[in-house]
């Protein structure tokens, strides 16, 4: 289970700046993504199982000119089960939500390419 941080979301001078140097790019995105992870953590659920432990940043991944990362939940044989206790949104969690790796991606999407620019300029 995984879902991306940013697609699509740089600003024109950004994506210039990632063509000429996608590896700054690439590790001030990973930078902000472990700053996303730590929300995900912080908002999977506990109910049962060690789901918290399988939350983890990927990347920076390359595509051609696209560069990417993203967060992860439930690997393994937690895979299943995280599924659930991501989509179901008629559970019951005493600590924890449900889409708790979407959620925080909504809330920080319009800000992430603002906070990797920032990023840029103070390394």
């Amino acid at each position: 289970m995984g879902a991306g941080v940013v697609k699509d979301t740089l600003t024109p001078g950004l994506a210039a700046f990632a063509k000429r140097f996608p590896d700054i790019v690439g590790a001030a995105l990973m930078a902000e993504t472990e700053v996303e992870t730590t929300e995900v953590i912080k908002r999977t659920p506990i109910d049962k199982g060690p789901l918290r432990s399988t939350v983890k940043a990927e990347g920076p991944f390359r595509e051609g000119r696209r560069i990417y990362s993203q967060i992860s939940a439930g690997g393994g044989p937690a895979a299943d089960y995280a599924i659930i206790q991501h989509e179901d949104l008629e559970l019951w969690h005493d600590e924890g939500e449900a889409k708790f790796v979407e959620s925080v991606i909504l809330e920080s999407r319009a800000y992430i390419a603002a906070r990797v620019a920032r990023r840029i300029q103070f390394s």
